[in-house]
């Protein structure tokens, strides 16, 4: 093959390619405009086992591929995540203290019923009374620690919920911009109607 036959060759071979290209883009534009995968007709396998579990939650979907590609953020959610879990463990000597110490004093109260001495019962309950107010004063701190655990995890969903809709408003106001659809075929059916009712009416002699 001569020289001059291979540069022929190489030239039609660049423009086959390129126009193969050109085609595959005007059938595919979301290929250029990088659509998110949770925002085109056809998804992947992947992000279909993803939306099952999102319960087909657009906005988790749209999460989820905003996560898979930002380190940073998934150490973050791992890190809530592995503080939830070691909740339970800090928490359970706290729950065991308590409902020793409730079930102690709701034994006892039971108990005082059994004494018929007026006194003796007035002395036994303020016994009690007493010692249960201690209890309470030394065990409010840890109720006040617990309770701002529970109340920080549910300001961390509220706050995940809020990073889940700011991150992703975007997206799909940017899917708005760039995928509605032509007018185009509507105006041309409208145009049609038209056409069609007219004829119906000339026919039908009833104006």
């Amino acid at each position: 093959m001569s020289s001059l036959t291979k540069q022929i060759f190489l030239f039609l071979t660049f423009i086959t390619l390129f126009s193969c290209n050109e085609i595959k883009r005007e059938n595919n534009p979301t290929i250029n405009e990088q659509v998110p995968i949770a925002l085109q007709d056809h998804k992947s396998y992947e992000l279909e086992s993803i939306s099952k579990r999102a319960s087909n939650n657009l906005v988790e979907e749209l999460y989820n591929e905003i996560l898979k590609n930002d380190k940073d953020l998934q150490l973050l959610i791992k890190s809530i995540e592995d503080n939830y879990k070691s909740q339970n463990k800090s928490k359970e000597p706290f729950n065991a203290f308590f409902d020793k110490n409730t079930q102690y004093y709701s034994n006892a109260n039971s108990m005082i019923m059994n004494i018929n001495d007026t006194l003796l019962k007035n002395k036994v309950e303020r016994l009690i009374f007493n010692s249960e107010n201690n209890y309470k004063a030394l065990s409010k701190e840890s109720y006040n620690l617990l309770s701002t655990i529970d109340k920080n995890n549910i300001s961390l969903n509220e706050y995940q919920q809020i990073l889940k809709i700011t991150t992703t408003i975007s997206m799909i106001e940017k899917y708005q911009k760039d995928q509605l659809p032509s007018y185009k075929s509507l105006n041309t059916i409208i145009k049609e109607q038209s056409n069609q009712i007219k004829k119906l009416k000339q026919l039908s002699n009833i104006q």
